[in-house]
């Protein structure tokens, strides 16, 4: 403290974990086998060591931040989306080089290449089985998360698919073509195309797979709730091998949808 530029404030710069930048430790094994948790618990311990030693900043007001050395190599474009896995294991991005990438979250490694896409990945999303993902191609691709394999390829969008979210048996998704779209994530059928928005649905959010409400965001500047699709029987043909029906929608009676505005 005598020695301090400023007595307003003090900052301690540490570098963490061992190997990185200027930092150094006798013991070689600590550069082996690094991961976030060790990195964490090291960085804990010497700061509980410095305070023990200065003692007289123990009543200051403390804060923490961080910079990550971490880096993800890989894309040989843009990087447009990222996404955990449920589970926390794993990370992926999508890119402008029509690719998603899957990463070991603790080592950072690159596990999978997704390729398939024609064009820029736009949107990522996650269920405990399956990863989804969202293209300027107008398709999206449902990749199975324990062989990581393409199993089904999503065609129905006639514009980008900018959003995704999932809730209750269900994958959404959103487009520039002003739709939002429901797909059943066992059949992987679409069961409904609603639309309620006049412009791009820009984002979709709920609370996860088991959610039972999903809201969608537009450039029309309007939000629209949606509920869980809920079938019913279809009307009485109008004419012989008709089905009557001019839209999937009018299939979902069960849907409700909230104001947008």
């Amino acid at each position: 403290y005598n020695h301090s530029w400023n007595r307003i404030a003090n900052v301690i710069y540490v570098e963490m974990p061992s190997g990185v930048g200027y930092s150094h430790s006798r013991n070689a094994n600590k550069y082996r086998n690094v991961t976030d948790a060790a990195a964490a618990a090291d960085t804990y311990a010497f700061l509980q060591r410095w305070l023990d030693v200065f003692s007289g900043y123990k009543g200051h007001p403390f804060y923490v931040t961080g910079e990550s050395y971490g880096v993800l190599a890989g894309h040989e474009g843009g990087v447009t989306c990222c996404s955990f896995s449920p589970d926390g294991l794993r990370v992926i991005t999508g890119s402008k080089d029509k690719t998603a990438r899957v990463w070991d979250a603790a080592t950072l490694n690159c596990v999978a290449i997704f390729d398939g896409h024609q064009d820029n990945v736009r949107v990522l999303t996650a269920d405990s089985k399956h990863l989804y993902s969202g293209s300027w191609d107008k398709t999206i691709r449902v990749w199975d998360m324990r062989t990581l394999q393409c199993v089904q390829v999503l065609e129905g969008h006639v514009e980008a698919v900018l959003a995704l979210t999932v809730m209750k048996n269900h994958l959404i998704s959103g487009s520039y073509d002003t739709t939002v779209r429901f797909w059943n994530t066992e059949s992987f059928a679409c069961v409904g195309k609603f639309e309620g928005h006049e412009d791009a649905v820009r984002v979709l959010t709920s609370t996860g797979e088991d959610a039972e409400t999903v809201y969608s965001g537009s450039y029309d500047g309007s939000i629209g709730f949606w509920s869980e699709p809920i079938a019913v029987a279809p009307p009485p043909s109008t004419s012989a091998g008709g089905s009557g029906l001019s839209d999937m929608s009018d299939a979902m009676a069960g849907l409700s949808v909230g104001s947008a505005s």
